[in-house]
């Protein structure tokens, strides 16, 4: 998975060069595709019968999830001018940090022992399979903000 995310966000920092430049909406638009696309693959992958299949799809889900992630920084850097682009990082980076990797396994591992009741072996599945929930949002959030980066820019 560690090939998989570096793969993505090497690929993505290019693609999201190639493309931003032509129109910055595709600072945006990148996270879009890669929630909507990324998230039905991790789906696939959890929901897959064995171990080979699992890891193949799971690759190739963290490859185009992480591939909008420079995207996203992409978007802040050009959004926020001069002043205000180390503190919308830094809040960035911390609602990363804070969610990401505090919150989010914390609630993963509650809700896996919460399912366990039910589904013993197979609760983590389910619980990590809600997680991609949040996805739904993280696009949505994603495409507002292309709809507005155009307008952000002419500021």
């Amino acid at each position: 998975m560690s090939i998989a995310s570096l793969l993505g966000a090497l690929g993505g920092g290019w693609l999201a060069d190639r493309l931003g430049s032509r129109d910055v909406r595709w600072y945006a638009w990148m996270p879009v595709i890669g929630c909507t696309v990324g998230g039905q693959l991790y789906w696939a992958a959890y929901s897959a019968g064995d171990l080979t299949s699992f890891i193949s799809i799971e690759f190739i889900a963290e490859l185009i999830l992480s591939m909008g992630l420079p995207a996203s920084y992409a978007a802040i850097q050009v959004s926020c001018g001069g002043q205000r682009r180390v503190m919308a990082m830094a809040v960035l980076q911390f609602f990363v940090m804070v969610f990401g990797g505090g919150f989010g396994p914390l609630i993963v591992g509650a809700l896996s022992d919460v399912l366990n009741v039910v589904y013993e072996g197979a609760s983590l599945r389910y619980s990590l399979t809600a997680m991609l929930l949040l996805l739904v949002p993280a696009a949505v959030c994603f495409a507002l903000c292309a709809h507005a980066l155009p307008h952000d820019l002419e500021d």
